[in-house]
């Protein structure tokens, strides 16, 4: 079985992460995987399809200058017709727009797609209208949460064509805890038992670090670590100069891997106003840390409110300090919360899950069981 995922990417983010992990290992499971890069001549993205080839897939490019057109079908499909895939699957807006129909103008047997996020552009004109066209041609849409696949549902799209597959991450043992944290609170001048949490995440506005910022300066002696990189950077950076938290709240930049930093927080901290899923705080949990999300979007899939963390409304930073000084308060709580969140981890969110029913779901097409 040949299966052509299609993706236009600026660098490696949620989506593309998932697929550093999901592609090889479908590769293993006996599937062809081959990805066809929709490439920014500007050469964003080059990492992405680098980093799959490094994993022995094949990556065909085709250049694509500023945010595309129609234009880009044939090529597309001159593509896919080179490459004769058995199923073609569609991650993110150019390859849902513009590959889809290019994948049903050469025959592909079967096209899926995946949504990775709950934009909500997809549910306004005139981009409602065009996924009107474009839902006839899809098979099956692969949504990463529950949460995902309301919105799609709001957005048009049929419930029958409708999966819902959750990221997984690869089993694997913790970061040595104590290690981490020193190194942490070494790195950033602190004292060794100062409270560390921290937030990892693009610093764009949606990921509602601001609010992060606000509650971490209303718990005295408590610091942030905000490890990423985005255009809200001097703004974040200027927040904090402005609640006189410069010396509490630290931007790290981006961090890869980010391992060793979630290992040496006390708390990670979620406060999304949207969130198709949220991949950090899977990494989170697996290092045993305690999390402290917003209950937006596929939050409260992941995040067990009492148990493996704490679900605060989004945008309310009174609500998130107080969540903050209750853990920092406890380190019970924390380590019981962060066991409990390992666990939840290894036993529902492996990588291993994710890729079987990915399988499944190419098989099911394959027999026609996942068509109507």
């Amino acid at each position: 079985m040949r299966v052509v995922h299609l993706i236009k990417t600026d660098g490696i983010a949620g989506a593309e992460a998932h697929l550093l992990v999901l592609l090889p290992l479908l590769a293993r499971r006996g599937v062809d995987v081959r990805v066809l890069f929709i490439a920014p001549v500007s050469g964003a993205g080059a990492d992405f399809a680098e980093a799959v080839e490094s994993h022995g897939i094949a990556v065909d490019r085709i250049p694509i200058r500023g945010h595309g057109s129609p234009a880009l079908i044939p090529a597309i499909a001159r593509a896919l017709r080179k490459l004769k895939p058995d199923i073609a699957h569609a991650h993110l807006f150019h390859a849902e727009l513009w590959g889809v129909p290019a994948a049903k103008l050469v025959g592909v047997p079967r096209v899926v797609i995946s949504r990775h996020n709950d934009d909500p552009r997809r549910r306004r004109q005139p981009l409602r209208t065009v996924y009107r066209g474009v839902w006839p041609m899809i098979d099956v849409c692969v949504c990463i949460s529950d949460s995902v696949r309301r919105a799609a549902l709001v957005e048009g799209a049929p419930d029958r064509k409708l999966r819902t597959i959750w990221y997984g991450l690869p089993v694997k043992p913790p970061e040595n805890r104590a290690e981490a944290r020193a190194a942490l609170r070494a790195e950033l001048g602190l004292a060794p038992d100062a409270p560390v949490f921290g937030t990892l995440s693009r610093l764009v506005a949606i990921k509602g670090i601001d609010t992060a910022i606000r509650a971490v300066a209303g718990v005295p002696g408590v610091h942030l670590a905000a490890a990423g990189d985005g255009p809200e950077r001097d703004a974040l950076v200027n927040l904090a100069a402005e609640l006189n938290v410069s010396d509490r709240v630290h931007v790290l930049g981006w961090r890869s891997p980010a391992a060793p930093v979630l290992a040496g927080l006390d708390g990670l901290l979620a406060p999304s106003q949207r969130e198709g899923f949220g991949l950090s705080v899977l990494e989170a949990m697996q290092q045993g840390i305690p999390v402290i999300a917003s209950s937006a979007g596929a939050h409260p899939e992941t995040v067990v409110d009492g148990y493996t963390g704490l679900l605060v409304p989004a945008g309310d930073a009174d609500a998130l300090r107080r969540a903050v000084e209750s853990l920092a308060g406890s380190v019970s709580l924390r380590q019981a919360m962060g066991e409990a969140g390992r666990a939840r981890v290894e036993r529902e969110f492996t990588a291993d899950r994710m890729a079987d029913q990915t399988l499944a779901l190419y098989q099911d097409l394959g027999s026609g069981k996942a068509v109507e």
